[in-house]
């Protein structure tokens, strides 16, 4: 099982003031930490984020970057759910720039960059972009390669930018509906519902648009059909899964509205592997030597 999230000032000023680990919750940020930001990704399933006195749902892909000072902490939608993320405590010394140099860019961030907003979400893109940064650098962190800090410092810019560009994306939808607003809409609909069937007809009339409209629409953002994207959404949330949990694989069929055959079909046609192959190959103890007895 993965460690939860724990850190102090002494333990983050000896890793370069920087601390990033795959954790689970419940997690709470602890006092020595005050004067670091935290950014946590929702990797596997939803959370509840208690911050400003009150209690707000998260969803899978949801990014959540918290000022210091600022008390909150995260537990499970249901105690009997784990809820895995990916987080990343940092100090300001471990910025390539400081926050207000962004404010150019970014003016509608003004508040959060002075210090006077506590936090700011974003969802990660349809191919979650920030999701693979994440990912990038717990691996960093964990092996310790040369230069790793460098990497990781580097790559926390690169968080911050989309998320800022996100949220600036986010805030000014109300200025037009668009075709990427839309599209935007559609694959985060799709990614929610990852385990069900659903149909081109029944999400084009959830959204008010035609099928026919809703097909050019996946053409024209991924030169694919609706099948084929929800179908490739599906077998990278399987990937994801069978790389980074440890449990049994009829578990993750369950969880599915597809028969394990169907399930075993589509991955093998985007992977070149059956499921359990791609576990026994992929799985982040498969040829680790700190889960070799």
């Amino acid at each position: 099982m993965n460690p939860r999230l724990y850190f102090d000032k002494k333990t983050l000023k000896k890793l370069g003031d920087v601390f990033v680990v795959n954790t689970y919750f419940p997690i709470k940020t602890v006092p020595d930490s005050a004067d670091y930001f935290l950014l946590v990704y929702i990797a596997h399933s939803n959370a509840i984020h208690n911050i400003d006195n009150t209690s707000r749902k998260l969803k899978e892909g949801d990014v959540v970057l918290i000022s210091p000072n600022v008390v909150n902490s995260f537990t499970c939608t249901h105690k009997d759910e784990l809820t895995i993320a990916y987080c990343c405590a940092f100090s300001k010394n471990a910025l390539q720039y400081s926050l207000k140099q962004y404010s150019g860019n970014f003016p509608l961030l003004s508040d959060f960059f002075e210090g006077k907003r506590s936090y700011i979400q974003v969802h990660d893109t349809p191919s979650k972009t920030i999701r693979n940064f994440m990912i990038q650098m717990i691996d960093n962190f964990n092996y310790s390669q040369p230069g790793y800090l460098f990497s990781i410092r580097s790559t926390i810019t690169l968080i911050l930018v989309n998320m800022f560009r996100l949220y600036s994306v986010d805030k000014n939808k109300a200025d037009g509906f668009h075709s990427n607003v839309v599209i935007n809409n559609v694959t985060n609909y799709i990614n929610s519902k990852i385990y069900s069937k659903l149909s081109l007809n029944e999400v084009a009339d959830k959204f008010g648009i035609t099928p026919q409209h809703l097909c050019r629409l996946f053409k024209k953002h991924f030169n694919m059909t609706f099948t084929q994207f929800s179908n490739r959404q599906r077998v990278d949330k399987i990937r994801d899964e069978l790389e980074n949990i440890d449990r049994p694989i009829y578990q993750t069929y369950e969880e599915f509205d597809f028969t394990p055959q169907y399930l075993n079909s589509m991955f093998k046609k985007y992977t070149g592997y059956s499921i359990s192959e791609y576990k026994a190959k992929f799985n982040y103890k498969a040829g680790n030597p700190l889960y070799t007895i």
